[in-house]
């Protein structure tokens, strides 16, 4: 059960990081496409 939640904890963390990443790649390119 514990290494379960663990498990699902660690693939959470990866899926909120991918998130982040695309959240981040999508306002930088606005921000481009704004100034240029």
């Amino acid at each position: 059960m514990n290494r379960t939640l663990n498990a699902f904890e660690t693939a959470f963390d990866r899926l909120a990081a991918g998130y982040f990443l695309v959240i981040a790649l999508g306002v930088a390119a606005a921000i481009v496409g704004v100034v240029l």
